[in-house]
Order: C-alpha cells, then sequence, then structure tokens
C-alpha cells in the first residue's frame, strides 16, 4: 500500500507540467467531452411522482400497473369548496355549482381548438350534484344522478336533498361536510393512463365470450403489461393552472372559496415553486461561495476557478444522466449541492496550497508540483472513498435513491478530475 500511495504522489507530481505540455490536446478534449455531455441536457426527464419511487419489476409497480389498466387512472384533482353564504344547499350555491360543473364538463370534451387542450385530460367531474345515486321503485333499481337536471326550487326540497346526502354512507366527508358549509368537487384525469403507442382499435381487438373464457386462465406471468406514458411536470402545471383560472372566475368566487389538493397540485407547486426556489437557492450558494472565496483568496481566479470547475461537474452530471434517459427525481436538488461542496472544497485545498507556496517564494511551476504532491493524493482519497459511501445506496431498493447514490459518486469523480 505505501508503494502505491508513493507512485501516485510521483504521478500528481509531474501532473501539472505534463499537463502543461499538452494543454492544447488538453483542452480540446476538454472542449469536445463538454459540447457531447452538455447536447444531453435538454433530453433530461424530470418525474416526482410517488411511481418514480420504483423499479419496473418492483411488485408494486407491477400491481398499480395492472390497477391502471383495469380501472384507469387514479391521479385526480379533489377541490374542497366552501359556500360564502355557509349553506352549499342554498339556491345561490346549487347553482355555482352546477354551472362550475358543466363548464369543466364541456370543456373537457370540448373539440373547439380555443379551449385549453390541458382540460381535455378530465375523464370525469363528480359533484354532489351529478354524483350516482341508487334508489328502488317496486322491484326496479335505478341510477340517477343524485340531483335531477332541474336543480330544487323551493326550501323544503333543498331540506329533503340534504337529508339524503347525509343519510347516504358514501356522500358525507367527501361530496358535503357534515354542517354542509363545505363540499367537494372530484375532478378524475387520464394521467398516467396514455399509452406511449395509440394504436387503432380494430374489431378483432373485442374479445368474444369464449376468448375471455380462455384468457381469464392465463398466469398473470403471461400478460404483458400495457406501457404507459410519462406525464411531465409541465403536463401538470399546465392542468393546475386552467383549473385554477376556470375555478376562480369572479362568478365563482363571489360563491365559494377553492382549496384545491391532488397529486397534480402537488406536482404543478413542485414544477412552478420549488423548481424555481432551488435555482434561486443553487445561485445564492455560488454567490455566496464567491464573496466567501474573494474575501479568503482576494484573487479573481481564486474565485473563477472553483465556481467553473462545481457548475461545470453539474452540466457534465446532468448532461450524462440526459443521455443515459435517467429520469431526474426530487433527490436532483441534493445532487447538485453535492457538487457544489465537493467541488470547491477541492478547488480550495488545492489553491490555498499554491498561494502557500508562492508566498514562500516558489514560481508557479514549482507552486504547482508542490501542492500536487502534498494535496491531490488526499483530495483523491476523500473523492473515492466519498464515493464508495454514495455507491452503497445502490442498494437501496428505492429508484430515486439508488440513481443518486451513483450520479452523486460520478460527480464526486468528476469534480476531482476538473
Amino acid at each position: 500500500m505505501k508503494r502505491l500511495l508513493d507512485l501516485l504522489n510521483q504521478f500528481f507530481e509531474v501532473l501539472p507540467e505534463n499537463l502543461r505540455k499538452r494543454r492544447i490536446r488538453v483542452w480540446g478534449i476538454f472542449i469536445i467531452i463538454t459540447v457531447i455531455l452538455v447536447a444531453g441536457i435538454p433530453r433530461i426527464r424530470i418525474d416526482m411522482t410517488m411511481e418514480s419511487f420504483f423499479n419496473q419489476d418492483d411488485p408494486v409497480k407491477v400491481l398499480y400497473d395492472k390497477f391502471r389498466d383495469t380501472f384507469g387512472s387514479d391521479d385526480s384533482v379533489y377541490i374542497v369548496y366552501k359556500a360564502k353564504d355557509g349553506d352549499i344547499f342554498s339556491a345561490e350555491s346549487l347553482a355555482a355549482l352546477k354551472e362550475l360543473q358543466d363548464e369543466l364538463l364541456d370543456k373537457a370534451s370540448s373539440e373547439n381548438e380555443e379551449d385549453p387542450a390541458a382540460l381535455k385530460r378530465i375523464e370525469e367531474v363528480r359533484t354532489i350534484i351529478n354524483v350516482s345515486y341508487l334508489e328502488v321503485q317496486g322491484d326496479t333499481l335505478i341510477s340517477r344522478d343524485f340531483i335531477d337536471e332541474e336543480l330544487p326550487k323551493t326550501q323544503i326540497e333543498r331540506e329533503q336533498v340534504r337529508k339524503q346526502a347525509l343519510a347516504h354512507k358514501d356522500y358525507p366527508l367527501f361530496y358535503l361536510s357534515k354542517d354542509s358549509k363545505y363540499g367537494g368537487i372530484w375532478i378524475r384525469t387520464d394521467f398516467g393512463t396514455v399509452l406511449e403507442t395509440d394504436e387503432a382499435i380494430s374489431d378483432s381487438d373485442f374479445a368474444s365470450d369464449d376468448d375471455l373464457s380462455s384468457s381469464m386462465k392465463k398466469s398473470d406471468e403471461n400478460q404483458e403489461m400495457p406501457k404507459y406514458k410519462l406525464t411531465t411536470m409541465i403536463e401538470y402545471a399546465d392542468f393546475v393552472r386552467e383549473i385554477n383560472k376556470t375555478v376562480n372566475q369572479s362568478k365563482y368566487l363571489e360563491k365559494f372559496e377553492f382549496y384545491p389538493v391532488g397529486n397534480p397540485v402537488i406536482m404543478a407547486f413542485f414544477n412552478d415553486v420549488l423548481n424555481v426556489e432551488m435555482e434561486i437557492l443553487f445561485t445564492g450558494a455560488l454567490v455566496l461561495m464567491m464573496l466567501v472565496l474573494l474575501a479568503v483568496f482576494r484573487s479573481f481566479s481564486g474565485v473563477i476557478w472553483p465556481i467553473f470547475i462545481v457548475v461545470l461537474a453539474s452540466l457534465w452530471v446532468v448532461g450524462l444522466m440526459g443521455w443515459l434517459g435517467v429520469v431526474m427525481s426530487m433527490m436532483f436538488s441534493l445532487l447538485v449541492m453535492l457538487i457544489l461542496v465537493v467541488g470547491v472544497a477541492y478547488s480550495v485545498h488545492i489553491m490555498s496550497g499554491y498561494i502557500l507556496f508562492r508566498n514562500e517564494g516558489l514560481d508557479h511551476g514549482s507552486a504547482l508540483q508542490n501542492v500536487f504532491q502534498r494535496s491531490a493524493l488526499a483530495c483523491l482519497l476523500t473523492g473515492l472513498t466519498t464515493s464508495v459511501g454514495m455507491l452503497a445506496l445502490i442498494f437501496v431498493p428505492i429508484k430515486p435513491i439508488s440513481s443518486f447514490g451513483i450520479f452523486a459518486a460520478i460527480g464526486v469523480l468528476l469534480a476531482f478530475i476538473l
């Protein structure tokens, strides 16, 4: 081991001079690699949904795909609304709710190109007005909308509707609160159920009774599950933005206060708020580091080179993820921050040593040779141990964490190399 460390020290001692002799070739290779890797950044896909936490062959993911194949998307927006007059069954509240419900359904089924395309992702809108209601008339079981097309006109009729809603086992705490001050609007979407290849369905695709009987006998292992398109953060954000634009019209805000929740709302929040704030946080961290480096080194190069290294290492890693088709998750911000911290630490070690030797009277080449001989090996060992620690995360059966471990290790080593 001592022999290996001595060889590494000797390698690092002559490395600066060897690189300076071949600086044209080194810069050329560096620029080519940078251009190639940075070109992969537009290929990056971002997925911050819970689905991204599972591998494709994970039993949970397999069962979830079967669920979607059978029942459709469970990606819904649920809007809690509060009646400003204190009663969701008042004539004004019911009229406004029906108008909002119909407007959402009309935009979802509209073929007018001027209507927002995002709202055409709506599969179903359910409120206390059109929720399914079963009733018995003689020997017949009838399914109808809870409130008919014609809204109740008198207070007595509205009170009867309220009692029926509160007596139903499924309506309270979903479509209405027990005090009738709050209601719920459930909007089901097609997010996560759009197939990667949209193939036309022919008559032969519809199974006969015999076909269904035989298919039921097939084992799950022989069934090929459909592959669904990844719903992007921008799609979620556009959808929620259009929903908010619709419900926040003055004619509805005069009657209700709205509180939307659900996975699309959370994803839109990530896209519109957290991602923007992470950019601000990253930029602020860079500015703070620049000020500290300027105060420590009192040198323009002492500020530019460390920042240049960490930014470039981050771009290389992100570009590599793009070319490899790796989907970025909410762990990405931690990855960038890790590269930022480690890259600046490497730079500070080397540059502080260089300044020390220059102050002792050594020329540029000798100062470089001495600092690389004394500090480069320590930086290498630090980088290797950090990378090994990060690589241990690949054994975690949670996809974003295992991916973070791999690319954190790569990012740390890239920062060292740069």
